[in-house]
């Protein structure tokens, strides 16, 4: 939050290890484990980003071929209740 893309993407390390360190481990000793992801996440996120997928940010190398087989969805085609508006 409140980071610009590249300052985001430089995040990301530090996010990946208090996953792998605080969060996957314990995954197993939980009581209820609830998942925030919703299908159409990443064709929203997609149309957010094929501006700057082009090879202009060296560090989300690979995210072209992730993305290519995605359709994009306008993020003004998200409910308005949806946990995804807080992130677009």
């Amino acid at each position: 939050r409140n980071r610009d893309m590249l300052g985001t993407i430089n995040q990301y390390k530090n996010v990946s290890w208090g996953e792998d360190n605080f969060i996957k481990p314990f995954k197993s000793t939980a009581d209820y484990i609830l998942t925030t992801f919703s299908y159409y996440e990443m064709s929203c996120y997609k149309f957010l980003l094929d501006d700057v997928l082009d090879n202009q940010f060296k560090e989300i190398v690979g995210s072209e071929e992730i993305f290519k087989e995605i359709v994009s969805i306008n993020p003004k085609n998200i409910p308005i209740n949806s946990h995804i508006k807080e992130f677009v």
